[in-house]
């Protein structure tokens, strides 16, 4: 059997779908370690997996700085771009020589498509490297059917070419430079070097990609990859009071992308109020469910948030509560439309009002409009509470969205994302 390293590079949600992919590995008989910003350490170790860590440790209050940054600008050309000069690029290096140990001592490395350092690490050790998408995005297709274009090239092709144009703009030369300094072939693209030749994981389900006949043949959708679900979770006796005390809640999740906190605390108490609804605001890394804006100030009072009165008794502030338990007893989640986020709401088979922030998250909030699952998305840049508030009534009152969710979720629970990836890698011969 094979000793795995998995890479990967991002928010929790970019390293949870590695982990449930470790077990699988795992489960499959083969050795594996994870390998991840500093920050993931806790969580990969205690779901049992080993971990080790790629470059330098980012803090909450850097993170919630940037994600603030990042909202004020609403190119998501620009976003990513920011994103990289921020994170990454400084980094990268860093991860490069922290990657290289752990490279040096596995069979097979499955990385992240951002994980280009990685990816380095590995082409200078001659490792075989497979690659993972989270969605569908980079690897340069559209929805729809294969139409000509009047200049002569068809749409998948167009696509294809404004991807690779995307990705060298954002990755700048830096990329380049760190091949250079260390004897690397030269590459003519980022963008032909982030997704492997051989096999691209699309950790997605077919379900919600149509285009996936466009698909060049490396890439792979096997399925969403999630973790077990804790079925021995218990709530917190508040939470729990709270759940059976009324109609199911309007649950509102931002993860890490709530920038400017105290805004959009105040964004979403003013919606719940003017859309009449129960809710649970879940605080998430950002700490939109805390009392502070970054400056440590916190009452401790419903998480230190300031409710009008009419709102006593109709919403919570909770920390970690596991998506699994809470989407599930949800009327409906309001979210960024990160990847997994979009997953579990859809896996509980719950409507989606998006709210979309930067990167990948339009896409998602489209795609689930497009296919009857939810109403359209909203931009994070300039949203208004009553714009919010429309929605979450929209998805209250319409008869189609729960049934069609619903219907999705069956169909999810007979994917098996992680065994697919996982006969997949043993397919392309590369597991010992």
């Amino acid at each position: 059997m094979a000793r795995m390293a998995l890479l990967s590079w991002g928010s929790h949600g970019d390293v949870l779908p590695f982990v449930a992919l470790a077990q699988g590995l795992r489960a499959a008989g083969h050795e594996v370690v994870i390998a991840a910003q500093p920050y993931h350490a806790a969580f990969v170790q205690q779901q049992g997996i080993e971990f080790c860590a790629l470059g330098s440790e980012t803090s909450v209050e850097q993170y919630q700085q940037l994600m603030t940054t990042l909202i004020d600008e609403a190119n998501p050309r620009k976003q990513l771009r920011l994103l990289l000069q921020t994170l990454l690029l400084p980094d990268l290096e860093a991860q490069y020589q922290d990657a290289l140990p752990v490279v040096a001592q596995a069979d097979v490395v499955v990385a992240h498509w951002m994980q280009l350092a990685g990816m380095a690490a590995a082409e200078s050790l001659g490792r075989p490297c497979l690659t993972v998408s989270l969605n569908p995005v980079g690897i340069g297709v559209v929805a729809g059917a294969e139409v000509q274009e009047a200049d002569g090239l068809k749409t998948q092709e167009r696509a294809r070419n404004l991807g690779r144009m995307l990705s060298d703009y954002v990755w700048g030369s830096e990329f380049h430079q760190l091949r250079a300094r260390h004897a690397l072939p030269a590459i003519d693209s980022v963008a032909g070097y982030q997704y492997s030749s051989r096999l691209n994981l699309v950790a997605v389900s077919p379900a919600l990609l149509p285009e996936q006949e466009h698909f060049e043949p490396q890439h792979k959708v096997t399925g969403f990859w999630s973790l077990p679900e804790e079925h021995v979770w218990t709530p917190a006796p508040e939470l729990a009071q709270f759940l059976a005390a009324g109609e199911p809640p309007v649950v509102f999740s931002f993860g890490s992308m709530a920038g400017h906190v105290g805004q959009m605390r105040a964004l979403v108490i003013e919606a719940v109020r003017q859309a009449g609804c129960r809710a649970i605001l879940q605080g998430g890394w950002a700490g939109l469910g805390q009392g502070d804006d970054g400056d440590g100030e916190n009452d401790g009072k419903s998480k230190g948030l300031p409710l009008p009165a009419e709102l006593a008794g109709r919403l919570l502030c909770v920390d970690y509560v596991p998506h699994e338990f809470l989407f599930s007893r949800a009327a409906c989640v309001v979210h960024h439309g990160g990847a997994g986020t979009t997953a579990s709401a859809l896996r509980a088979g719950v409507p989606s009002v998006i709210v979309w922030h930067m990167l990948d998250q339009p896409y998602w909030g489209q795609r689930l409009a497009s296919l009857g699952l939810g109403p359209a998305a909203l931009a994070r840049p300039g949203l208004k509470a009553d714009a919010l508030a429309a929605r979450i009534r929209e998805v209250l009152q319409h008869p189609g969205y729960r049934p069609a969710c619903q219907e999705l979720a069956r169909q999810l629970q007979a994917e098996q994302g992680v065994a697919v990836a996982v006969a997949e890698i043993g397919r392309y011969g590369v597991l010992g």
